[in-house]
């Protein structure tokens, strides 16, 4: 798991997701979930997205066009070409950060409480094929064992 300083900035949280786009770009994607804090909520029967499922998301995103440019494949942030799009990097900070976030629901449910507070969020696109695509990674910033990590929450054309 990929651990940051509890006070990292913006531009820091950015570099990180940057680094996990490029696991995925030369199709490391064990490495890619690796990188990642995973919550274990032994109330739902699926808890998180796996390596495959990375894998197959990000494939096979399901942007329902047909593609002239052969297999999709993620593209490195350094090289993606913009085609009159900006891409989404949002990241969005709780004003008041939720402690403890998900400890009730898992000690309620027979877990473990985790103590990660959960103090906001980014989004941010995926470069497909050297373009910019409409794919988006959604990750939960977290606070956890006094650093902060990312959580994926989803992957998704928003």
């Amino acid at each position: 798991m990929k651990r940051l300083a509890v006070d990292v900035s913006d531009g820091g949280l950015l570099r990180a997701v940057g680094e996990w786009v490029q696991l995925l770009a030369d199709e490391r994607y064990q490495d890619a979930y690796d990188f990642l804090y995973h919550l274990w909520m032994p109330v739902l029967p699926n808890n998180e997205l796996s390596a495959d499922d990375i894998r197959d998301i990000v494939t096979d995103p399901g942007l329902n066009e047909p593609r002239s440019d052969g297999p999709v494949r993620v593209t490195p942030v350094e090289t993606a070409q913009s085609q009159g799009r900006l891409p989404a990097r949002t990241i969005h900070r709780n004003e008041v950060p939720i402690e403890h976030a998900w400890d009730s629901i898992l000690v309620r449910h027979g877990g473990v409480p985790s103590g990660a507070s959960l103090v906001g969020s980014i989004h941010f696109d995926i470069p497909l094929n050297d373009t910019w695509s409409d794919l988006t990674a959604i990750f939960d910033i977290v606070i956890y064992e006094g650093d902060t990590v990312l959580a994926l929450e989803n992957i998704h054309v928003l």
